[in-house]
């Protein structure tokens, strides 16, 4: 994943794919929770082999 996809990888409506059958939602739902839980994205790439999104949770869980 390049620098300017992954500034952008949190857009909902963005996509990479064919527009058709993608909506770009998926980075962007997945966003607002881990947000909302206090956790965080990170994306680990390496060319040529891809890129893995990780998903870190807090260790406990916070009262909002």
């Amino acid at each position: 994943m390049t620098k300017e996809i992954a500034s952008r990888a949190f857009e909902p409506f963005f996509t990479t794919k064919n527009k058709q059958l993608n909506y770009g939602l998926g980075l962007s739902y997945c966003y607002q929770v881990m947000k909302k839980h206090h956790g965080e994205i990170q994306f680990l790439s390496a060319s040529p082999q891809g890129t893995t999104v990780q998903l870190i949770f807090p260790n406990e869980r916070r009262q909002s």
